[in-house]
């Protein structure tokens, strides 16, 4: 019961407040804290409900952003990072240049001419035409390169479409699968990359998990089956019109009996059976 205040205890001393008032207050204020926690929505069902319709569109845009995030980490950076820190460390030696100021170095390649002049002479024109030359040659791979990386990213749109769709279905048998924790696993998209397909990545980096499941299913159904063939026991009809729990006689006496005996009656009386001497 609600604490009665300072306050309501004066009044009630004083007759202002009667006993009846105080009580349906509380009893108000606990049918509205009932109605609230009644009228409280699951969230978890609520969220799954608004990412599978209103929001659906908007919460697969963001798995298809993590994923494509999660494959230019893992792909693209460590691999591209230690190339390119060989040439700068090769370059940084070629020039001279010890405190690894990379401004310094481009500076140098830049008044460098003489990677250009032997080549030059043989073309039969001035360095610094064969010079604009090499922009030109770079630029145009510079062009390539972006149109190449254009088609790898549609090709990357249209692969993570289909793993959200195969997803939705994988969902079906797996409910635990949850493609976008999934894709913060870096063994899980590499297993992708390698072409495992959305099961066999997910299946791979969850062994444990879906064998400790399957298990714990297993046995769940075997206990249903046995309780259920017990209660299909207990239901079945007594055969030739008798009732299951109709008296046997024995017309032996109790003294004489074996043990063998004594333990068949004990069974006996056990499931319900009446028994007689």
């Amino acid at each position: 019961m609600k604490k009665i205040s300072e306050q309501e205890k004066k009044l009630k001393e004083l007759g202002l407040l009667s006993q009846d008032v105080n009580e349906e207050k509380e009893d108000k204020e606990r049918t509205d804290a009932q109605s609230e926690k009644i009228e409280s929505p699951d969230k978890e069902a609520e969220f799954e409900k608004l990412i599978k319709g209103e929001f659906k569109e908007q919460f697969e845009e963001r798995m298809r952003n993590n994923l494509k995030r999660r494959f230019k980490e893992s792909s693209d950076l460590k691999a591209k990072n230690e190339h390119n820190e060989k040439i700068v460390n090769m370059l940084m030696e070629k020039y001279a240049i010890k405190d690894g100021d990379t401004q310094s170095l481009i500076e140098a390649i830049e008044a460098d001419d003489s990677y250009l002049k032997d080549e030059a002479e043989k073309m039969g024109v001035e360095t610094d035409v064969l010079k604009k030359l090499r922009q030109l040659e770079f630029e145009n791979d510079t062009l390539k390169k972006s149109i190449d990386r254009e088609k790898a990213a549609k090709k990357m749109e249209k692969t993570i479409s289909e793993w959200i769709s195969d997803g939705e279905f994988l969902k079906e048998n797996y409910p635990e699968f949850d493609l976008e924790a999934d894709s913060e696993n870096p063994e899980f998209i590499n297993l992708l990359k390698g072409g495992a397909g959305l099961k066999g990545a997910y299946l791979a980096t969850h062994h444990n998990e879906i064998i400790k499941s399957l298990v714990e299913k297993a046995a769940r159904e075997a206990r249903e089956e046995a309780i259920e063939a017990m209660r299909a026991k207990e239901m079945r009809p007594p055969e030739n019109g008798m009732s299951s729990k109709s008296a046997a006689l024995f017309k032996t006496d109790v003294s004489g009996l074996t043990p063998e005996q004594r333990a068949e009656i004990a069974k006996r009386v056990a499931k319900g059976e009446i028994i007689s001497f």
